[in-house]
């Protein structure tokens, strides 16, 4: 994820564990499977769905970014 996203924009380790994972941009983003206790982040990027729901991002799509 971060060699996608470092060429796009601002990404930066998040201080704060309970709101995710990393800001890009001022997005704060969670990066986990189905078994990592939900966050209060804008978008989820998970690696065990197919297709994007809602703020959930499946982790193939930034394979297109880079």
């Amino acid at each position: 994820m971060v060699f996608s996203l470092k060429e796009k924009g601002n990404l930066y380790a998040q201080k704060d564990d309970s709101k995710g994972d990393f800001i890009f941009n001022g997005i704060s983003i969670e990066v986990g499977g189905s078994h990592k206790s939900p966050k209060n982040s804008d978008f989820v990027i998970r690696d065990d769905v197919d297709f994007p729901i809602k703020n959930i991002i499946p982790m193939w799509t930034l394979g297109m970014l880079w």
